[in-house]
Formats: structure tokens, C-alpha cells, sequence
């Protein structure tokens, strides 16, 4: 039995070591840590992340906070520690790991939400240094005028339905290159 017992850790470990993928990790005094990363479902890279540095004999588990963020090699994907709240009327927050889906002034996140009976993907924006803020899909056209609302030629755009819900990113990115171009 014992021996059985210790072959099952044995082939667990294989198993482990072989789901791990390069990548790195960005610490909080911002520097690049290479090594693999164990990728795990999205609920769990919510919520923490094993980390194996080259050359080190033992991965590390982070939790959002200990990092600013990890990012798969080949993927293009950036995953950084936020605060979520289940109710955005009350202060208590919970630190997790949300994919960032592009750089610039606004970036749009997505969230494996498991603070629920299924999970489910949920989208947000931040702006700069605010507080991030859920999109909100039923009322979509009225909320992205509303935040885009500096910039009036493209929030007639939004109101007069020219981006779909799809077209998110294409939104943000294009509000980015107006912010750039000094507007």
C-alpha cells in the first residue's frame, strides 16, 4: 500500500511538472522573473499561481498581491492582481488575477468569476489608475457612450450602434489612439 501511495506522488509530481509551461512572473519591485508557470484551470489562475524560476529545484505559489502579474510566453496573455467586488456599492474587495486584453490609458480586463455557484467569464475597464469598472452588456451602448463621453464624434458612434458588444477591444483601442494623438 505505502508503496503504491508513493508512486501515485511520484507520478503526480511528473504530471505537475510536465503541465508547466514558460513564462514569467513581474514581482512588485517590477522585475522579470523567467521560469514556467503551471497554467491550471482559469478559476484557479484566479485566484493563485505556481511559478518555477530556472534553475530552482521547487515552484513557488503566488497569490495576487505577493505579484504584479504573470504572462504565459506565446500566448499574449498578461494576467494582473486587481481588487473585485462582488457589490460595487460595498468596500470589501478581493484580490485576484484578471487577464488584461491590451495596453494604453483604457485596458480591458476579463475575470473567471468563481464567487458564484458556475463560474463565468466577466469583462471590465479601467482608465489609467481608476477603479476598474464592470461592463455591462445589457446596457452596453448606453454605458460605453457614457464612458467614452470625452471623446463626443465617437460616442455617437457607440450610441448610433457602429461597435457590438464583439467589437470591445476594437473600441478601447481606437479611444487609445485618439488619447494619443493629444485630444
Amino acid at each position: 500500500m505505502r508503496l503504491l501511495l508513493a508512486f501515485l506522488l511520484v507520478l503526480a509530481g511528473f504530471r505537475a511538472e510536465a503541465q508547466m509551461v514558460d513564462g514569467y512572473v513581474v514581482t512588485n519591485t517590477r522585475d522579470t522573473l523567467r521560469g514556467k508557470l503551471n497554467p491550471g484551470t482559469p478559476a484557479q489562475r484566479t485566484v493563485r499561481i505556481a511559478f518555477k524560476a530556472d534553475g530552482a529545484d521547487e515552484a513557488i505559489r503566488f497569490e495576487p498581491f505577493q505579484i504584479v502579474g504573470f504572462a504565459f510566453d506565446g500566448t499574449g496573455e498578461f494576467y494582473e492582481s486587481k481588487y473585485f467586488r462582488l457589490d460595487p456599492l460595498d468596500d470589501d474587495a478581493y484580490a485576484v488575477f484578471m487577464r488584461r486584453d491590451n495596453e494604453g490609458l483604457v485596458r480591458v480586463y476579463q475575470f473567471w468569476n468563481v464567487f458564484v455557484d458556475r463560474g463565468y467569464f466577466q469583462t471590465f475597464l479601467q482608465r489609467g489608475d481608476q477603479n476598474i469598472k464592470e461592463v455591462d452588456y445589457t446596457r452596453f451602448r448606453q454605458q460605453m457612450a457614457e464612458f467614452f463621453d470625452d471623446n463626443a464624434e465617437l460616442s455617437a458612434r457607440i450610441k448610433a450602434g457602429e461597435f457590438k458588444k464583439k467589437d470591445l477591444v476594437k473600441l478601447v483601442l481606437e479611444y487609445n489612439a485618439w488619447k494619443l494623438r493629444g485630444k
